[in-house]
Order: structure tokens, then C-alpha cells, then sequence
């Protein structure tokens, strides 16, 4: 079966460990085995480390997908620019967050990438984007005063650690209320790393 690109075992009520053997399946891309009953952990193999939260949910796998109560998905499609300007953002989200670590930095879990459309998975956060919260008037008057100050010192907190504290140094170039996400406490995540720059530390620039 080394040949097996795709293999769908959704819904069969299936029971026990997934066998260590699938690590040899180079063929194998996209696995689907959702609510099934498996248990213990996933092969290590890119069809199972890339595979979608909804294509492995109703097993009880040692995943962390199922450490958390819920994700949040952002797809992207070709952009109208060009390929190579998709690939470079879409690369240095990844790189981005998977090199740094924040409590005011969102967390990447995961992501899959395919010539047409890609996602990334990230944690996700109840209130939404901070320009969400203010276009509504409602929640804007509930975030009050000192909620705003606790947003504003997250992102300081955020931007201090990316530009003193990575190596190499770390500029996000987009930080807006849209990029701003909230979480139930209205705890700020800065988000959206697409068109972040890694500064080299010799450059004289």
C-alpha cells in the first residue's frame, strides 16, 4: 500500500491503536479517521501531523488538538500577487510563531499547505479581533478604561519581546486593531504574522 495517497476511516467505530506501520506509507497524504475509537498516539508521519482537527476529532488520541476545548481555522487561497508572495507569508507566519512564545502572542497549532488553498490552525480566542470589539457599541462600552490599559500594556509586552528578546530581532509591520485578538478576560494576542521581517543583528541597516 505504499502507493495509497488518501485513506478515509471516518465513522467505522474502529478501535485501538493506530499501527506504528502507517509511518511507512510514503504515499500517503490526506487521512481522515474521525469519530472512530482509537486511542494512544498518533504515527509520526506528515499525513497525521498535517491532518485537519475535524479529519482525527472523536478519538481519543494524545494529539494536542485534543488538549484544547477548540481552534481557530484561517484559510488562505492564492493570492491575486502571485505565488511567491503567498508562499513567503504564509511561511513566515509559520516560521514566526513557531519560533516564539508569548502569553500576548497568538499560538500556531498547526497547519496544512496544498497548491490551491492552505490553512493554519491557531488557538482560539472568545472575544474576537479588537476592531470587532470597538465597532460594536455595546461591548465597547464594557471594555472600559482598564481593559483597554491591560490590552495596550499585552502588546507592549508583545512588541518589547520581538524586538529585544528574539534572535534574530522580530518587526510584525501590521500591528492594527484587526491583527489585536481577544480572549474572554480581554487578555490581547497580537496575530497575523504574514508580513512580519526578521532583522539581521549585523546589518547596518
Amino acid at each position: 500500500m505504499e502507493s495509497l495517497e488518501m485513506l478515509n476511516l471516518s465513522h467505522n467505530n474502529i478501535s485501538g491503536f493506530i499501527p506504528t506501520s502507517f509511518e511507512y506509507m510514503n504515499g500517503l497524504s490526506y487521512v481522515y479517521i474521525s469519530y472512530d475509537d482509537f486511542e494512544g498516539p498518533l504515527p509520526n508521519s506528515s499525513a497525521f501531523r498535517n491532518a485537519l482537527p475535524e479529519a482525527l476529532q472523536g478519538n481519543k488520541l494524545q494529539s494536542k488538538f485534543f488538549i484544547c476545548n477548540m481552534v481557530a481555522m484561517k484559510k488562505l487561497h492564492l493570492l491575486h500577487n502571485g505565488e511567491n508572495n503567498f508562499q513567503k507569508e504564509f511561511f513566515n507566519e509559520i516560521r514566526a510563531l513557531t519560533e516564539i512564545r508569548h502569553r500576548n502572542i497568538m499560538k500556531l497549532y498547526g497547519f496544512y499547505s496544498h497548491h490551491r488553498h492552505s490553512f493554519l490552525v491557531y488557538e482560539y480566542l472568545e472575544r474576537g479581533s479588537l476592531a470587532t470589539t470597538l465597532s460594536n457599541d455595546h461591548e465597547a462600552k464594557e471594555l472600559g478604561w482598564s481593559k483597554g490599559v491591560n490590552i495596550v500594556k499585552g502588546l507592549a509586552n508583545a512588541l518589547s519581546y520581538m524586538h529585544h528578546d528574539c534572535l534574530p530581532p522580530i518587526v510584525h509591520r501590521d500591528i492594527s486593531s484587526k491583527n489585536v485578538l481577544l480572549d474572554s478576560e480581554y487578555e490581547a494576542c497580537v496575530s497575523d504574522f504574514g508580513t512580519t521581517k526578521f532583522l539581521n543583528p549585523d546589518s547596518t541597516n
